[in-house]
């Protein structure tokens, strides 16, 4: 019964993602997300934009289905138009229409910032990333307070044990 029920959501609803990183885990993961119902990864922020066109190739995708850009206007443009979107500016890609960033770029620093983008522009967050929450500590140390996800998932992990 329950499957049935995901799979009508999924033959109804779309879910638009953002993958941060392409290294192995985003190149599976896109891989997998082309045969997931319900699922399209709509960008990949890589810090060199050539691994997150791989990365999109691997997935099986023509060259003609991936625009490289630069800015935010450019980036809603390919999309309007049934492109996908790779660039190297991660907060920029944070404000297009998606519904969940997925984080797993494998830098913890980083994670967080992303995390906290996201949840500021009010997207979903999964991390893959691990240990995002120990930037936390340096953050307080150079005098910045951490971003409040980073408490909460400290203290649902602390209960978890």
């Amino acid at each position: 019964m329950y499957l049935e029920t995901l799979q009508q959501i999924a033959r109804t609803k779309s879910v638009s993602a953002l993958l941060m990183g392409a290294g192995e885990y985003g190149f599976s993961f896109l891989a997998q997300s082309r045969r997931t119902p319900g699922l399209r990864v709509a960008a990949v922020y890589a810090r060199r934009v050539e691994r997150g066109v791989a990365a999109f190739r691997h997935a099986g995708l023509p060259e003609g289905a991936i625009r490289i850009c630069d800015n935010l206007a450019k980036a809603q443009a390919a999309l309007a138009t049934g492109k996908v979107v790779v660039s190297d500016d991660a907060l920029m890609l944070m404000q297009l229409p998606i519904d969940i960033v997925v984080e797993s770029t494998g830098a913890p620093e980083a994670a967080a910032l992303h995390a906290d983008s996201a949840l500021r522009n009010g997207k979903h967050v999964a991390m893959v990333s691990k240990d995002p929450t120990r930037s936390s500590g340096r953050c307080s140390i150079a005098g910045r307070k951490p971003p409040d996800w980073c408490i909460l998932r400290w203290t649902v992990t602390s209960r978890a044990c």
